[in-house]
């Protein structure tokens, strides 16, 4: 109904989203170091894996009839764990030890919780 123009000037963002979000799997991006990830997947799931990267960070360590594996250079975030559990047991982490531990404690976790 009724317009007033104000002296305020819209001044741009300068900020380097790509850098920001560079080691991150998802929007969330934590302080700690990134660092390499090494996952090997069934041979069936790199087929999918091959079409739609996990991150851009991918190198591809095998990729054979028996496994596909790969590793990433990423910040471990809890998306992170989420998306990599989300494979069940298509995947299996390899290195380094901290997030095999990590992955080790969610499952035993999860699988106390269907216990009888």
């Amino acid at each position: 109904i009724e317009l007033t123009v104000g002296k305020e000037v819209f001044k741009p963002l300068e900020f380097d989203f790509e850098e920001h979000f560079k080691y991150s799997i998802g929007i969330t991006v934590d302080t700690v170091d990134p660092i390499e990830i090494v996952l090997s997947f069934t041979a069936s799931q790199g087929q999918y894996l091959k079409a739609l990267k996990i991150h851009p960070s991918e190198k591809i360590l095998v990729d054979d009839d028996n496994e596909y594996r790969i590793a990433l250079f990423v910040r471990p975030t809890w998306e992170f764990y989420s998306k990599i559990l989300g494979y069940g047991d298509s995947v299996t982490v390899l290195s380094p030890n901290e997030i095999v531990e990590t992955i080790r404690n969610r499952v035993a976790k999860m699988a106390e919780k269907y216990k009888n």
